[in-house]
């Protein structure tokens, strides 16, 4: 049997262009083509490939220049495969590939959008899989106008003269070489299975010439990305969607050309109730848009999208001025939740760097999940080491410095305090995060043992939630927000916020006391600090043996209750970060030292009953002269001070008297409703503070 082998096939000079056979490609037309022949084969029908049939006749086949852009013999070169294997074929093995068909007699050829007759003399330009019936030889090629065509083929299972797993592998590699010459010539089997290819000799081209074989190389580029599979939703806050999108294709090594994703996402309303306007629904989100992610990145968030909502997504490869086809839609859509409070933060980090000793600075970390409104406020509280009870310390709207805590007195003591925090927004109270690691508030050198401690008189503590909605509500209506949505929300977090907010811990309840190591200082808020002003009094103090060497306090005086603080005292709140007054007698000091201290005392000012007269001696308190330089209680029992941190100083009874006439005529002083002001003010007069 003759076969005219379809490689040696001469074109006449009237053929279309490269970039029409292209055209024809893309659209899955046939095109036949005329022309004259070269070589003749005679040959077993056994055989497949003219290598197989006629190994004479390969040495003398010329390529046609349509197929002379083909992948497959780059394929082969990457992977190993013998090359020979692409020569001409006489079956029907192309699988997805296109085919360059020539008779040896009448043949027919179709698939299901077009049929065409072969003659004898004619060649035909068969585009993906088709079906042949009559004797003919068929050349197989593969370039960008079916590249994604095999690849969707080969994903699914198809058959190849090469195996799957090895083209696809080639693919995907940076370095694969997808250009396509756009004025091709024909080529020698010997110089066509040559790859990589020595670049022909051209002609010098004009600046429209290179232009458009640039637009060529970027229109090649963009058939030959591979169509990536549906992202993948991960997960969804109120506003805000986490994609991922698996990929291996790579831009060229060295190449800075614009390379990533894009991404579209859409929804639908998801809510069972409402219209968008119910505030879990409602927000500045958008129910549909786009969004380029740059190169590398295959995890991402997208938004800020709807509460509430339905969403899908899909992306395509961008490469420089190409871009790739759209994957499919998600397979499901991912609801997001309706807008609520915000979740738990992170347990916050304090930092204890800070200049002075007694301060710290928390660190927070925003919750992963806001709730879909913003964080716009936190509520702290803190514990002191070895307690359970936590301490409300306010709302704050960002930066958060705690002071009036004790600093340790490194190494012999060291006093931790624990922290949590919770975020808040238009919406409500997230839960309490984990405490915080146990950090002390700074260190003083054990050769100083400074104490020092600044109290609430020497900082303005913010109380956020005060003014925080009126200026968001603002900012909102602004923006043509509707007010009205976030009444019922905003009432409840008010609600929530009163209710944890500690005002004796937080409001001014007396003059500011200041204790250092030998002097009491008693001011009224309005002049303290201020130059050229004097306290209301000052007098000489006392402290005891046990307390640290130095001491240098600045916080609100408050009168103990009971004021000889002999049971626990009824006023622990009041007390807490400030400085007590406490009658001497009807209990020993260390004992009242313990119940201050156990109610958050910073230091306990011991008001003598009279038995010191005018002095601070030993006839004050046995075994120890001031005026020696000694402190008073050193011969007590150790054990009964084990424990005691916090200064415990004693002044004249003279000097209490005029302490307390500052404290009945504070105009600082917390007034009470309810008519209960005239009992807080009783409690600091002589008379009921000594009856």
């Amino acid at each position: 049997m003759i076969y005219v082998v379809d490689a040696v096939y001469r074109l006449e000079a009237s053929t279309p262009s490269f970039e029409e056979f292209y055209e024809d490609a893309v659209a899955g037309r046939a095109r036949v083509l005329n022309g004259s022949w070269g070589v003749r084969c005679v040959g077993s029908g056994a055989a497949t490939t003219l290598l197989e049939r006629c190994p004479e006749a390969l040495d003398k086949v010329v390529v046609p220049r349509y197929a002379t852009n083909d992948y497959l013999v780059r394929i082969a070169a990457m992977v190993g495969v013998d090359r020979r294997v692409l020569s001409p074929r006489f079956d029907e093995q192309c699988g997805p590939a296109h085919s360059f068909l020539v008779a040896s007699k009448a043949s027919r050829a179709e698939t299901s959008e077009w049929e065409a007759d072969i003659l004898p003399g004619q060649g035909l330009f068969a585009p993906g899989e088709t079906t042949l019936r009559g004797e003919f030889m068929r050349y197989c090629f593969v370039d960008a106008s079916n590249l994604a065509a095999l690849r969707e083929a080969l994903l699914k299972g198809a058959s190849f003269v090469i195996p799957a797993k090895k083209v696809l592998k080639a693919l995907d590699e940076p370095h694969f070489d997808v250009a396509m010459d756009r004025e091709p010539i024909d080529l020698s089997w010997e110089k066509f299975v040559e790859f990589p290819r020595d670049p022909p000799l051209g002609r010098k081209k004009s600046f429209a010439d290179w232009q458009l074989d640039v637009a060529w190389q970027w229109r090649i580029i963009a058939a030959t990305v591979p169509r990536l599979e549906p992202p993948d939703l991960v997960r969804a806050t109120c506003d805000k969607l986490w994609v991922r999108v698996d990929y291996a294709y790579q831009p060229k090594s060295n190449d800075d050309a614009l390379f990533g994703l894009d991404l579209e996402y859409d929804s639908v309303f998801g809510g069972d109730d409402g219209d968008g306007n119910d505030a879990e629904f409602w927000g500045n989100g958008n129910s549909s848009g786009s969004v380029f992610i740059g190169s590398g990145d295959k995890f991402f968030e997208v938004g800020p999208v709807l509460p509430g909502r339905l969403y899908r997504a899909r992306a395509r490869l961008i490469y420089g001025d190409a871009a790739g086809t759209w994957s499919d839609w998600s397979a499901s859509r991912l609801p997001t939740p309706k807008r609520s409070r915000p979740a738990a933060a992170a347990r916050p980090k304090v930092d204890t760097t800070t200049s002075s000793p007694g301060r710290v600075r928390l660190v927070l970390s925003g919750p992963h999940d806001d709730g879909g409104d913003p964080i716009v406020g936190w509520l702290v509280q803190m514990r002191r080491g070895g307690t359970s009870a936590w301490k409300h310390l306010g709302s704050f709207k960002n930066a958060i410095d705690v002071d009036g805590l004790m600093p340790s007195e490194c190494p012999d003591r060291l006093y931790t305090y624990e922290f949590v925090v919770a975020a808040y927004n238009r919406l409500g109270v997230a839960d309490w995060s984990l405490p915080s690691l146990p950090s002390t508030a700074g260190c003083v050198s054990k050769e100083k043992k400074k104490h020092t401690v600044r109290g609430r008189a020497r900082r303005a503590t913010e109380h956020h939630f005060l003014f925080l909605f009126e200026e968001e509500e603002k900012k909102k209506n602004n923006q043509e927000e509707d007010s009205r949505v976030w009444e019922p929300a905003v009432a409840q977090v008010r609600e929530k916020l009163a209710a944890s907010f500690d005002r004796a811990a937080n409001d001014t309840l007396g003059p500011v006391a200041v204790v250092a190591e030998t002097r009491l200082e008693i001011w009224d808020h309005a002049y303290y600090g201020r130059p050229g002003t004097v306290p209301r009094v000052a007098c000489d103090l006392w402290t005891s043996h046990w307390s640290p060497t130095h001491v240098d306090i600045a916080a609100d005086l408050v009168p103990a209750d009971p004021p000889d603080a002999s049971e626990t005292l009824r006023n622990a709140d009041a007390v807490s970060q400030r400085v007590v007054l406490v009658r001497r007698g009807n209990a020993p000091l260390a004992f009242k030292a313990r119940r201050a201290q156990a109610a958050g005392a910073l230091a306990m000012v011991v008001a003598d009953d009279g038995q010191c007269e005018d002095k601070l001696d030993q006839y004050c308190v046995p075994g120890a002269d001031r005026s020696r330089g000694e402190k008073f209680a050193a011969t007590d029992n150790p054990k009964a001070w084990d424990g005691l941190r916090i200064p415990v100083a004693l002044i004249l009874h003279r000097d209490a008297l005029r302490v307390l006439e500052v404290l009945s005529s504070s105009s600082s002083f917390w007034q009470q409703e309810d008519g209960e002001e005239e009992t807080v003010l009783a409690r600091a007069s002589a008379q009921f503070f000594f009856q």
